[in-house]
């Protein structure tokens, strides 16, 4: 099984820091299996970041604690 990924917008270079975490977003709904071997393989081109595969309609959003 391969995997095929459509780029939409314009490729840029990447400039990642230490602790950045590679998002990826996919426009359709895909099974466990293909969103781990995306993941897989966005660690290995993206060698000491996590990475985190996004389906359609998700999001991840961090709120700071109450001063």
């Amino acid at each position: 099984m391969s995997i095929e990924l459509t780029i939409r917008g314009d490729v840029q270079r990447l400039a990642l820091q230490p602790g950045d975490v590679v998002i990826v977003r996919v426009s359709e709904h895909i099974s466990v299996e293909v969103a781990a071997r995306i993941r897989d393989y966005g660690r290995s081109a993206f060698e000491g970041h996590e990475v985190l595969v996004l389906g359609p309609g998700m999001s991840v959003e961090v709120a700071g604690a109450p001063a």
